[in-house]
């Protein structure tokens, strides 16, 4: 069965769950809230840039037209990054998570 060029191999998945899972691991940790913010945007961003690794950027100096799949997929780990904010912030809001 061909993979599909939208599809999450299971390495892929094997990665992300690896970083959610390490996420909520730091969450757990006494640290200060600073820190622990700053390791998990650094996992984060790690992530996203593994992620990105392969893809064909095309050439800036061509004028392309980008479909609205395109344009949502370039929101996307920004739209991740902010949901992302908004349930640790909500978490802490409701001392689930202690800082």
């Amino acid at each position: 069965m061909e993979r599909q060029s939208r599809q999450f191999g299971v390495f892929a998945l094997f990665v992300l769950m690896t970083a959610v899972a390490g996420s909520f691991a730091i969450i757990r940790l006494p640290l200060p809230l600073i820190a622990k913010m700053l390791i998990i945007q650094t996992i984060a961003v790690c992530f996203f840039g593994w992620a990105v690794r392969n893809r064909k950027y095309p050439d800036p100096r061509v004028q392309h037209e980008q479909s609205p799949g395109q344009v949502f997929l370039s929101f996307l780990p920004g739209l991740l990054g902010g949901v992302a904010f908004l349930v640790f912030s909500l978490l802490l809001y409701l001392k689930i998570v202690v800082p």
